[in-house]
């Protein structure tokens, strides 16, 4: 099974070895950083508080406002400074993330309506039923998440209760 990735513009991140990638160009990042990368890519064109930011990348634990600041400054200087552009503080607000849409032209992948054709039944079953038997369920669920490694972007098609039962 391959790594998960999240692909954005001509970049390839890999949140399981904190890496990002543009052709040749690899860096390794903290895995606070990675993890702070990550939500901003889940979770694009909303403002995130620092409050939010604790909760969800630090896990609810106690930072100052200082840990954060850094968190976000060397995201940004990531890649010789590539990630600037896409990461704005929004005064007294939070942060907010916008980033290059899905693959450039010479990276396309298939369609989300492509992916789920061919997805195999078990899927279909996962994202059509809402109660499927127990046992089916579960192995319905395990085929997404396996999907899910492989093309992330399925996840746009999941409603988000599903989406959260899945990533459990």
């Amino acid at each position: 099974m391959g790594m998960r990735q999240i692909c954005f513009g001509d970049w390839v991140f890999e949140p399981g070895t904190c890496s990002l990638a543009r052709g040749a160009e690899r860096d390794v990042l903290e895995p606070r950083v990675s993890d702070l990368l990550e939500f901003f890519l889940l979770n694009p064109d909303e403002v995130h508080s620092h409050d939010r930011l604790v909760d969800i990348v630090w896990q609810g634990h106690v930072v100052s406002d200082e840990a954060v600041r850094r968190a976000v400054s060397v995201l940004r200087r990531a890649a010789n400074g590539a990630l600037s552009p896409f990461i704005r503080t929004i005064y007294k607000r939070g942060y907010l993330a916008s980033f290059p849409a899905g693959p450039s032209p010479r990276h396309a992948q298939p369609s989300t309506e492509r992916l789920i054709e061919d997805c195999d039944a078990s899927l279909a079953v996962c994202i059509s039923m809402p109660s499927p038997g127990v046992l089916r369920a579960r192995e319905a669920l395990d085929c997404l998440r396996n999907a899910l490694e492989l093309d992330p972007r399925l996840l746009e098609v999941l409603t988000p209760a599903a989406a959260r039962r899945v990533l459990r």
